[in-house]
């Protein structure tokens, strides 16, 4: 069960997550260009984190989409996965039908402990 307190983190959570992805495909958008290989292989995992219900992840990885490549470490360099490659309209589709979808709760996964998991051992 999720307490009323644990659903307001949990939406304040999804509306920082929803505002950094929209920030971010809007700076594009308003750019009137594509992301480079880094930038979209994290607006992809920020959208994919935000599907699954990891807003902090989706937040980070958003804000992440927006440094340039020459900024970032050569470590980090994306696969290459040209052949599934979205536009940012269709990206942007994709956040709409999620944010539709509203906030989701807070699942237990294995192996992982939640703070009301350890209070009540």
């Amino acid at each position: 069960m999720t307490s009323e307190k644990e659903m307001k983190e949990r939406m304040r959570d999804w509306e920082d997550a929803y505002s950094s992805l929209d920030n971010a495909l809007s700076q594009f958008e308003q750019r009137e260009c594509e992301p480079d290989p880094y930038q979209y292989a994290d607006l992809v995992y920020s959208l994919s984190a935000f599907s699954n219900g990891l807003y902090g992840i989706s937040a980070i990885k958003a804000d992440d989409a927006l440094i340039p490549a020459r900024d970032r470490s050569p470590i980090s360099k994306p696969p290459q996965d040209a052949a599934s490659k979205l536009t940012i309209t269709e990206l942007r589709a994709e956040l709409e039908e999620i944010r539709r979808e509203g906030v989701k709760p807070r699942t237990i996964r294995a192996g992982r402990l939640t703070a009301s998991d350890s209070e009540a051992a």
